[in-house]
């Protein structure tokens, strides 16, 4: 629940920042100090609140129609910024504007950035808040002084495990809907492609509410988002510079994906054309599971 929402956030967000961060964004822990700068998220604490756990009110949440239980939480995020070696406090500052600016987004607030990443994510987010910045000096047990750069963010949301089955039992009458539907429909299904295997056919449906997005779209733009939010594993067959666009016809896009040679999971972003061949309004995102 926490670890899918952690891996979720530090995917989508190694999307949104600018070099020298885009696609370096990891969940806990940091990795080695080296050549390339890091951003790093893990989610500090988690509580209960007055509202309670959520158990006395089933929910129909993304991934199932029938209601299930969920755990109400308000985490506090931290994000920490990690210079590369010999770069410092500047790049760290550097990094906490880029995730500041990037997280402060409309879609991020209401936590709507973050959902459509899975069929079954794990985790609803209502709310996302700045709560402070903290750049305080920090002496090592080594006697090093370290500049700590970081932000810190209350979010609240519902949390389930994935897969959990919906309520048995009497029959429901009435539940309150919170969910994310993907106005888009991906065939076949992603989740079940071979490493090395043969490239796939695909076709996407664009629905009304995708059409509807920005008008009557004349194009959409297709990239690849791996873990971290940096370039993902396969290829998508005739993109340039990673970022395939298509004309659309009749509501619907097809379009060639080369699995890798070695499993990989990875997600397909979906934006509308920006009008200079390049990627604009996001519509969704579809998680490829290569085994």
């Amino acid at each position: 629940m926490i670890s899918d929402f952690e891996q979720r956030l530090a995917n989508v967000l190694g999307g949104r920042v600018p070099a020298p961060f885009a696609g370096r964004v990891s969940v806990a822990p940091a990795p080695a100090v080296g050549a390339d700068p890091s951003v790093v998220v893990r989610v500090d604490a988690a509580t209960r609140p007055e509202s309670g756990m959520g158990g006395e009110t089933l929910q129909v949440v993304q991934g199932s129609a029938i209601g299930r239980r969920i755990v109400r939480l308000s985490c506090t995020v931290e994000i920490r910024v990690v210079p590369a070696a010999g770069s410092g406090r500047a790049q760290q500052m550097l990094g906490i504007d880029a995730v500041l600016y990037a997280l402060d987004a409309p879609e991020f607030r209401n936590g709507s950035a973050l959902a459509g990443g899975a069929p079954d994510p794990g985790f609803l987010i209502q709310s996302m808040v700045l709560k402070n910045v903290e750049t305080p000096p920090v002496m090592l047990p080594s006697g090093v002084r370290e500049d700590r750069a970081a932000l810190f963010f209350d979010v609240d949301g519902w949390f389930w495990p994935v897969g959990t089955t919906g309520a048995a039992g009497p029959e429901i009458e009435g539940v309150r809907i919170r969910g994310a539907l993907t106005p888009l429909a991906l065939s076949p299904d992603p989740r079940r492609l071979q490493a090395g295997g043969a490239p796939v056919d695909f076709t996407l449906q664009l629905r009304e509410a995708a059409r509807a997005a920005g008008g009557t779209p004349t194009q959409v733009a297709l990239r690849l988002i791996g873990s971290g939010g940096g370039p993902g594993e396969g290829t998508l067959v005739g993109a340039v510079g990673g970022l395939l666009l298509l004309d659309v016809a009749s509501g619907q896009v097809a379009f060639t994906y080369a699995p890798p040679a070695n499993p990989a999971r990875l997600e397909l972003l979906v934006s509308l054309d920006d009008g200079q061949d390049g990627p604009g309004l996001e519509l969704g995102r579809f998680s490829l599971v290569v085994k």
